[in-house]
């Protein structure tokens, strides 16, 4: 439904902004017609729930982090590093050739 995406857009705006409180935001999900807790609803409107409160919590950690000058204003949280290269180290591939007197190299 349309509409219901659209109220969910709209309720996504005002709880990543710093202004609304919880009571506010209480009111605002029954106006909308949304569930009263994230964990209420369709699978569809859980999911929903869960991926708005994931990027509220890092707005949140990024203005956090902006306030205490760690990150520079405008800048965003930087990605997590990829855990397949971080365990190779480096991201060269070795290769072993045997040497003229038998021994193994790595080039």
């Amino acid at each position: 439904n349309m509409k219901k995406i659209l109220d969910l857009e709209q309720y996504g705006r005002i709880i990543s902004s710093e202004r609304a409180s919880k009571i506010q935001k209480a009111m605002i999900r029954k106006r909308l017609g949304l569930p009263p807790a994230r964990n209420l609803g369709s699978k569809a409107t859980k999911l929903l729930f869960k991926n708005m409160d994931r990027r509220v919590k890092a707005i949140k950690q990024m203005r956090f982090l902006w306030k205490r000058g760690i990150l520079k204003k405008g800048h965003g949280i930087p990605k997590m590093p990829d855990k397949a290269v971080e365990a190779s180290e480096t991201q060269t591939v070795s290769t072993i050739v045997r040497a003229r007197d038998g021994l193994l190299q790595m080039l």
